[in-house]
């Protein structure tokens, strides 16, 4: 396993730790597009390095819907929170569409699979996509309706979860 590798989650090593400054003091989403667009977009194999960045990004997306990791770090979810309203759908199917592609054919799927530790990998991976496909849970005393006026995607009562097979 590569040595900038310390953990199964999605923020136990170097380059996504490193990533997350790249989203700065402002509400900008053009780091976490890129960091997702770099691998759903790629025609080859994609490599360790740009899978690390983009399933950081995922998380990110994930927070900003109201289901962070327990391990995201606080000033993360701080910033996702602060974008929470400008997560759109099409954001959130390209973060599932990435990680699914993450999991399913690249280079850090194969690290994983060759340590003999993917099954935490795995896990980890499927956490954020049922995270990613799971809207938050709508607050007490906070109706359905006002949290989609909000924009808020996902947050309509009623409205189903993300279908992972769709993408």
């Amino acid at each position: 396993m590569s040595s900038e590798i310390w953990g199964a989650s999605s923020f136990d090593n170097e380059e996504a730790v490193e990533w997350l400054y790249t989203l700065g003091e402002k509400a900008e989403l053009g780091p976490v597009r890129r960091a997702l667009l770099r691998v759903a977009e790629d025609e080859e194999y994609p490599d360790e390095a740009e899978c690390k960045l983009a399933l950081a990004a995922a998380e990110v997306v994930a927070a900003m819907r109201g289901r962070p990791s327990d391990d995201l770090p606080g000033e993360v979810e701080a910033w996702a929170a602060a974008c929470g309203k400008r997560c759109s759908d099409r954001l959130l199917k390209l973060a599932v569409r990435t990680v699914q592609r993450i999991r399913s054919d690249s280079e850090l799927r194969d690290i994983w699979l060759e340590s003999g530790e993917e099954t935490a990998w795995f896990a980890a991976v499927d956490n954020l996509l049922d995270r990613l496909a799971t809207p938050a849970p709508v607050p007490e005393g906070v109706s359905g309706k006002e949290r989609a006026a909000a924009g808020f995607p996902g947050s309509t009562p009623g409205t189903a979860p993300i279908e992972l097979t769709d993408f």
